[in-house]
């Protein structure tokens, strides 16, 4: 009973509904989305690592159903587990947020891995879905019509001016004469390509960007996630 009521109010919900997938940063894209997004959106997002179909399913029952943005974060343990989260929420966008040799105790190889990803395609158009390639060749395979995002910038939106200190990061976006002033909270250049996937989903969702670049400026350190600490006149970086 508990999954058909969910099923039911997810697939009857009027918001858009983010998954968020990948071996790693999951956390980070999943709290950027929220913030960026909930500075002027209605959004929930599913709690801590709440990421299991049985955890998704208990969560529905707290959404009120008026939310603009729900943001689902997917665990994945073994092969189909995708596809099972997403037969759940019925996602509209989706966010993959990087390839590593995870859960191979149950995929055996980082292509199994990548083909489980690749399964929400089912479920997602390729022209909403979004995935980091910084390097891993995660992209590979899926439509041509995802978005690919990396340090260099998304979408024809190109990185430049890029500047890195202990107590955060800014750098510009530029396309067709547009620019936007990314600045940011958060510690090192690893974070550019979320940074840009999150402005460009903004973009998509109706920000304009005046309000993106207000937003990025609300962006932090997550907790013991590269977190600046002045101890006795040092800093030092908590990860």
């Amino acid at each position: 009973p508990l999954l058909r009521a969910a099923h039911k109010k997810f697939a009857e919900h009027p918001g858009k509904r983010i998954a968020v997938l990948g071996s790693y940063g999951k956390t980070r894209m999943k709290e950027l989305l929220n913030t960026v997004l909930g500075s002027k959106m209605d959004v929930a997002t599913t709690p801590g690592n709440k990421n299991v179909v049985i955890s998704h399913a208990r969560w529905s029952k707290t959404l009120k159903g008026t939310e603009d943005v729900l943001i689902i974060e997917y665990g994945e343990g073994q092969p189909g587990d995708i596809s099972k989260l997403a037969s759940l929420s019925a996602p509209t966008y989706a966010v993959i947020t990087g390839l590593a040799p995870n859960h191979l105790d149950h995929y055996r190889t980082l292509d199994a891995l990548k083909d489980d990803f690749r399964n929400i395609e089912e479920f997602v158009k390729p022209e909403n879905i979004y995935i980091n390639d910084d390097k891993t060749g995660l992209a590979k395979g899926f439509s041509s019509a995802a978005s690919i995002y990396d340090q260099d910038g998304i979408d024809g939106w190109r990185v430049s001016n890029v500047n890195v200190e202990v107590t955060g990061i800014s750098f510009k976006l530029s396309k067709d004469g547009q620019l936007i002033n990314v600045k940011s909270g958060l510690l090192g250049r690893h974070n550019i390509g979320p940074l840009c996937a999150v402005a460009a989903i903004a973009l998509r969702l109706g920000f304009k960007i005046q309000e993106i670049e207000h937003a990025m400026t609300l962006t932090r350190p997550f907790e013991h996630r590269m977190q600046p600490r002045q101890v006795n006149g040092a800093w030092s970086i908590d990860d």
